[in-house]
């Protein structure tokens, strides 16, 4: 280190030196001067206020106590001469007579009746119209009556009622162009007398009151698709809007769920009896078969089968071969069989108990005169307490029906499990 960084160190500690006993010798001067300041008492006006007007308010209320209220006793024994002088007299209770009330004799009643006040005269031309009415000329829809081929169970359904009467071939003309449907559509008129027809050609110069539209939601092809559903009820406002009326819907809620849940109860009632008859002793005659079912009442038909029809010309059920081959009164003649089968529609059947019966018994009759046995299609033999099973499950089914508002055998019925 050389000698000039030493001594700039040494000169530097001096100054500090010097600065830290400067500020000493400062603050021993500031001591002195602040005791001497306040070493006496010091007056404050306001301390003295608060120290001597106590003692002077209390002295002064004393004084002011006592010349006020100075007594005189000669003031007060006059007091109470004259309160001694002073006599009470009791009073009797007084007697408080009750009002005579005098009754009026033959006082006519008074009227309260008051006049009613004049009703407004309301005049029809300042009457505004109902800005909720789309068309106020157009007739109220009435109630009417649906056509048998119509029902509300499974249709769709639009009721229109025109301006004025119109004819089938302006009823025709305003439906084109007609979209394809995959489902049954029935547009038909309905006439003054209650009559109603398909707007088809033959009946263009038919006048009609009223228009019914319906659209059928299910067969066993499955339920209707929202494509028929669009198409259906864009028709069906189009149709309103060019021959001018009142429209009024007849549907279910959501007609597309209704249409799968229409197509789901179809599934569960579907049912087809089929009760077999198979040769075990070998094949049999047709030409046999042939006489026998005709003289249980069976008619031979086109497409191979033997109807069992009513008076009202309603199929039962039907007998066919046991492999479905279709039976020709020609194929009788020369061929043999090996079984038959009697089939019968559940759902398409009405009084389905009497006609199984009577299934039933010409299986009895076929399985005696072929030298078969009756048995179900799992080739289980069919004894009595086995067709009572099976009648027990009709009844369910049926009950089922009913319970949905679908009469089996009915129109209704024949439409929807075809």
């Amino acid at each position: 280190m050389s000698q000039l960084q030493i001594g700039l160190i040494s000169f530097g500690a001096l100054i500090i030196l010097a600065v830290l006993l400067y500020n000493w010798w400062q603050e021993r001067n500031i001591k002195r001067e602040m005791v001497r300041r306040f070493e006496g008492p010091i007056d404050d006006v306001l301390m003295d206020e608060l120290a001597t007007e106590p003692r002077v308010v209390a002295e002064k209320s004393k004084r002011d106590f006592d010349d006020d209220f100075h007594i005189d006793p000669a003031a007060i024994r006059a007091l109470d001469e004259e309160i001694s002088a002073v006599k009470v007299e009791v009073v009797p209770e007084a007697i408080i007579e009750e009002p005579v009330i005098t009754e009026i004799e033959n006082e006519a009643p008074l009227d309260l009746k008051l006049d009613p006040a004049p009703e407004p005269e309301i005049i029809a031309d300042e009457l505004e119209p109902d800005p909720w009415i789309s068309n106020p000329t157009a007739p109220p829809v009435q109630n009417i009556a649906l056509p048998s081929n119509v029902d509300e169970q499974i249709d769709v359904i639009a009721i229109i009622t025109p301006n004025r009467i119109c004819t089938g071939q302006t009823i025709r003309e305003a439906l084109l162009p007609l979209p394809a449907f995959q489902k049954s559509v029935r547009w038909m008129g309905r006439d003054a007398n209650g009559d109603a027809y398909v707007v088809t050609k033959e009946h263009e110069q038919t006048e009609f009151t009223h228009i019914i539209c319906a659209l059928q939601l299910a067969d066993r092809g499955g339920p209707a698709h929202g494509e028929d559903l669009r198409n259906f009820h864009a028709k069906v406002e189009e149709l309103t809007e060019r021959v001018g009326g009142a429209l009024e819907w007849r549907e279910h809620g959501d007609p597309l769920q209704y249409a799968r849940d229409l197509d789901q109860f179809c599934i569960d009632v579907d049912v087809m009896i089929n009760l077999q008859l198979s040769s075990g002793s070998g094949p049999f005659a047709g030409t046999k078969l042939r006489g026998l079912a005709e003289a249980s009442g069976l008619t031979l038909k086109d497409d191979g089968y033997f109807h069992f029809i009513d008076e009202h010309g309603t199929e039962l059920f039907v007998l066919a071969s046991l492999d479905r081959r279709p039976l020709t009164v020609e194929s009788l003649r020369t061929s043999m069989l090996n079984g038959v089968m009697l089939m019968m529609d559940v759902p398409r059947v009405g009084n389905g108990i009497e006609v199984f019966n009577q299934m039933v018994m010409l299986g009895r009759k076929l399985e005696t005169a072929l030298a078969t046995k009756l048995t179900d299609e799992n080739q289980q033999q069919l004894g009595d307490s086995e067709i009572d099973k099976i009648r027990q499950q009709l009844k369910a089914i049926y009950s089922r029906m009913l319970s949905r508002h679908i009469v089996p055998g009915s129109s209704a019925a024949l439409r929807l499990f075809s």
